[in-house]
């Protein structure tokens, strides 16, 4: 959590500051999202959640039933914190708003906008029954100048097109079934250096082609990433680079690098195309260290 530490805001230290003496008035030994949400309306910033809500019945409800909460059983004050797992997974997925919108650093509208948008946040099901309101929100951001985007273009070009951050090269793995939705499935891809992992989602018939590459099925008549890859060679150009370069409301973004030693161009895909792509040319695949802190687990 240190790395993204360092792109904190100062008000957003301050809330998570904040968050941690109302956990513990509260009665809890984790700071969770409502905690962040009732630190950052005590705070009266501008852009605090007091002036998202229009019935403000809701809120005073919310802080009448924080303020009834049993007090800490020890009596003992804890120097230490921790955040829950909810907060945590919503900060480690801020990173990668505040990368999108080309911020200075991460606010706290950023966590918010994260945490409202997983539904095993505390803040997602205490705010389950408004309708929309993960709309609502971000459109309450955007009209107070949270959420302006970037003059500055998200991935730096160089005079070829060439994709430039720091890249962090990944490899397919395996594709992992899912027990819980029957229509989709993962695939997995994993750094070189370590156990991270990065589960691309997509949904099953999306992947038929990809199955096939994978276990080297010989088709009698070739499919479109065939005939894509097919025509990339004929011109004499090659796929250089395929990149999941972007994840955002839960859903990963592609690009795929084409070139000839000479020229270059960046093509927008699905995911699932693109390493299909990669998979058939044999190209490199890269993410970010902001996708793969956002999504990335560790798995042996």
């Amino acid at each position: 959590m240190e790395d993204i530490e360092k792109h904190f805001s100062d008000e957003t230290r301050q809330l998570i500051g904040a968050s941690r003496e109302i956990a513990l008035q509260t009665g809890f030994d984790y700071i969770s999202s409502i905690h962040f949400m009732l630190a950052d309306c005590a705070a009266g910033l501008t852009g605090s959640f007091n002036n998202f809500f229009d019935d403000q019945s809701v809120l005073k409800k919310l802080k009448e039933s924080y303020r009834v909460k049993k007090i800490w059983g020890s009596g003992k004050k804890q120097d230490v914190v921790p955040l829950s797992a909810e907060l945590a997974k919503a900060i480690r997925r801020s990173l990668s708003l505040y990368l999108h919108y080309g911020a200075n650093a991460i606010r706290p509208a950023h966590i918010f906008l994260a945490a409202i948008q997983d539904n095993e946040s505390e803040i997602a099901k205490y705010f389950a029954g408004v309708p929309y309101c993960d709309m609502k929100m971000m459109a309450y951001y955007s009209a107070i100048g949270e959420l302006k985007e970037s003059e500055v273009p998200k991935e730096k070009e160089n005079d070829f097109g060439a994709l430039q951050y720091d890249k962090i090269q990944l490899e397919f793995k395996s594709v992992s079934e899912s027990a819980t939705q029957q229509h989709t499935v993962a695939i997995i891809l994993g750094t070189l250096t370590d156990k991270r992992k990065l589960p691309i989602v997509a949904l099953r018939k999306e992947l038929q082609h990809f199955y096939e590459v994978v276990e080297k099925i010989v088709l009698d008549r070739p499919k479109v990433h065939n005939i894509l890859y097919s025509t990339i060679t004929a011109t004499q150009y090659h796929v250089e680079e395929v990149h999941i370069n972007k994840l955002l409301h839960d859903v990963f973004h592609a690009k795929i690098v084409i070139g000839n030693g000479v020229q270059q161009f960046i093509l927008d895909a699905r995911p699932s195309d693109a390493l299909t792509l990669a998979l058939i040319a044999k190209a490199p695949i890269y993410t970010s260290a902001a996708v793969l802190g956002a999504a990335g687990i560790e798995m042996d």
